[in-house]
């Protein structure tokens, strides 16, 4: 089967990160303390010392339990709420006509891919941890188009009508550098807290220019021929928050989800006359597979 040219890339990035999880192996563990109880005459272990042996042991489990490296895939919902318009004006007939275009879009779906590591002293109960995540969206759009035509016989006397666009993409990446806070809830149960910069990467699809024709033989009303497509991009640099829960199913394999904001803002102007504000990032639920190194 071959794989879409997003699907590839997305695919890249997630057998980059787990390469990169093989090749830095963990460092050696160092030497557990080990905790001598005293016992009675009769060879058992003293009630007081018991006690607290019994009161010490489910912290020193759930420290032992903690990964030292953690992958993350998720799959989720983004909320976009990516909503502007662009006005443009076009000479036809010896006078000028314009059109407007209407971009409105709420939700998309998101991929996230991450890989994080656990640092090695224990503080405030936890640990302190460090990782570096990849986020992606590919929005389709239909953009409403609203177009005053000039009339080709009769001066100030625009037909206007109504389409609608489909064809239109949204696509959005993420780089995230997080600083992480790593506790373990029981043996099994993780929960993270993350907070760090994040380089924005996106492009929308714009319209432009359009064509149109007239309805004949009277030329009272107009409609759409032909449109072409132009590429706003825009680069900036934002800030990324959320947390992370994993239940781990054995050693190896668990499963989690999370909450995560980002945001940035930017206009672009890669397109002659056509500003394009992006509001990048945005609220993103997920949940997915998590793998322990």
């Amino acid at each position: 089967m071959t794989l879409r040219p997003p699907a590839a890339r997305a695919a890249a990035v997630v057998l980059a990160l787990l390469a990169a999880a093989l090749i830095v192996r963990p460092a050696p563990a160092g030497a557990q303390a080990s905790t001598v109880v005293p016992t009675s005459a009769d060879g058992q272990p003293s009630t007081g010392a018991q006690a607290s042996a019994d009161a010490e042991a489910p912290a020193d489990a759930r420290m032992s339990e903690v990964p030292t490296r953690l992958f993350a895939l998720d799959f989720g919902r983004r909320l976009i709420g990516v909503q502007f318009e662009t006005i443009h004006l076009f000479p036809l007939h010896d006078e000028s006509g314009d059109f407007r275009t209407y971009y409105d879009a709420e939700r998309a779906l998101a991929l996230n891919a991450s890989l994080a590591w656990r640092l090695g002293r224990r503080r405030l109960g936890g640990y302190l941890g460090f990782g570096i995540g990849y986020s992606r969206i590919d929005k389709p759009m239909t953009v409403r188009l609203d177009a005053r035509v000039p009339h080709p016989y009769i001066l100030s006397f625009p037909r206007e009508f109504e389409t609608f666009i489909t064809g239109l993409t949204r696509r959005e990446m993420g780089v995230d550098v997080q600083g992480q806070y790593w506790r373990a809830l029981t043996d099994r149960l993780l929960l993270r807290g993350f907070a760090g910069p994040t380089i924005f990467m996106a492009r929308q699809d714009a319209v432009t220019h359009i064509g149109t024709g007239d309805i004949t033989p009277s030329f009272d009303r107009a409609f759409l021929t032909a449109h072409r497509v132009e590429v706003a991009k825009a680069i900036k640099l934002g800030y990324n928050i959320g947390a992370d829960v994993t239940w781990l199913l054995n050693d190896r394999v668990g499963l989690g989800g999370g909450v995560r904001y980002s945001r940035a803002s930017i206009t672009s102007h890669d397109i002659p006359m056509t500003p394009v504000p992006f509001a990048l990032g945005g609220p993103n639920l997920a949940g997915g597979l998590r793998l322990r190194f």
